[in-house]
């Protein structure tokens, strides 16, 4: 298996976000901070666009925020919309719930939190 040509690594932090890169997993270049003085809870990026990334940011005071960046995480904005979920569908929700353990009680619900699962029950 070929390995990839470089590989990133994103830390969220109480101080903000910081990408980790190494193409050869010896020597790694740091970038950041990413949102300077912020919680950063979550970064991911999202699998069918490799240059979309989502941050989970936020603090006790102004609350949580879902920032959006469409160039790997160079620029950000604040996501309006959100995470737009399309499909989700009863048979994809009893899925979820038999795979956690909860299947057929009706307190479980599909949350998501960018990659964050939590378990029903």
């Amino acid at each position: 298996m070929a390995c990839p040509s470089s590989l990133r690594i994103w830390v969220g932090t109480r101080k903000g976000a910081f990408a980790f890169t190494s193409k050869d997993r010896k020597k790694w270049d740091c970038d950041g901070p990413f949102f300077a003085g912020q919680e950063v809870h979550h970064v991911a990026q999202d699998p069918r666009d490799p240059k979309r990334h989502y941050a989970a940011v936020g603090n006790a005071w102004f609350g949580p925020h879902l920032h959006a960046s469409t160039d790997n995480g160079k620029t950000w904005q604040i996501s309006e919309k959100g995470l737009e979920v399309k499909g989700i569908n009863r048979q994809i929700l009893a899925s979820h719930r038999k795979r956690n353990g909860a299947e057929g009680d009706p307190r479980c619900h599909l949350e998501t939190h960018l990659a964050h699962r939590t378990r029903c029950g």
